[in-house]
């Protein structure tokens, strides 16, 4: 699990300004595994837009995350409760 000062960029840049998410990280007010998951979902799309095969971006992504087991990931990447 990742700890809070493990995240120093702003991976939702999108949602909120970076100033915004330190101030919320310092705090300790994100859920690290849901945010942990929205990383692995939004690193697997930009992958697949760049036309990387989907079992080869599921390899990477167990490369990059190796104590998930390859059914969580998937689980994580396709949403599935």
């Amino acid at each position: 699990m990742e700890s809070p000062k493990m995240i120093e960029e702003n991976p939702l840049s999108e949602l909120i300004n970076d100033e915004t998410f330190r101030t919320l990280n310092s705090l300790g007010l994100f859920n690290f595994k849901q945010l942990r998951d929205y990383i692995i979902r939004k690193k697997y799309h930009m992958m697949r837009n760049n036309n990387i095969p989907a079992k080869k971006a599921i390899q990477m992504l167990r490369d990059e995350y190796g104590y998930l087991q390859p059914d969580t990931l998937r689980k994580i990447i396709y949403n599935i409760k």
